[in-house]
């Protein structure tokens, strides 16, 4: 049985520690069922799954980038450039015009580049995660698409980090899931 680590904490707080002890507290706390059992994740979307999470860290990252240009015009007393993700020449002349320091151009220039690798491999791994959607969950992935305010990332969150929604007993279980109770 695979349990989740945080709810076998039950069993530390004893002064005496060994198996065999430690095998008795859990087979009290499985036959008293307060310890769910953890969901197995099915191995061969394991890969997608990641790519999810690994497209999430970027977006962090970039969003740190962003945010640091930000305050690194705020220190310069300057204003700082509103960020727009449609027209990124713009916005990198309006935040590169500002500065007359050749060196605070060049750390912004270099932020700018980093942004825009991100970017890319942001929009790398989308077209991969979405290819495999619609390959693997055609209909799931478009009809929460029909969704109104469900776009392309929630709907890949959802499809790719809940699995089926088959593997929760009631509603309360899938909402304590997500941490909304």
């Amino acid at each position: 049985m695979l349990a989740h680590a945080l709810y076998l904490k039950h069993i530390h707080g004893g002064k005496n520690k060994n198996d065999r002890i430690d095998s008795e507290k859990l087979a009290h706390l499985l036959r008293a069922n307060p310890i769910p059992p953890s969901y197995v994740y099915p191995s061969a979307r394991r890969p997608v799954r990641g790519l999810l999470r690994q497209r999430m860290s970027h977006v962090w990252e970039r969003a740190t980038l962003k945010t640091h240009l930000s305050m690194n015009q705020t220190a310069e007393g300057l204003v700082p450039a509103h960020k727009s993700d449609h027209n990124r020449d713009t916005w990198e002349e309006r935040i590169l015009e500002q500065y007359t320091n050749p060196l605070h151009k060049f750390a912004a220039s270099c932020d700018m580049n980093m942004i825009r690798a991100y970017d890319a491999q942001i929009e790398k791994l989308e077209a991969e995660i979405i290819r495999h959607a619609k390959k693997d969950l055609g209909r799931d992935y478009h009809l929460l698409l029909s969704v109104p305010g469900i776009g392309r990332v929630l709907a890949m969150t959802l499809l790719f980090e809940i699995d089926t929604i088959g593997r929760f007993p009631s509603v309360k279980d899938f909402l304590s899931y997500c941490r909304l109770v």
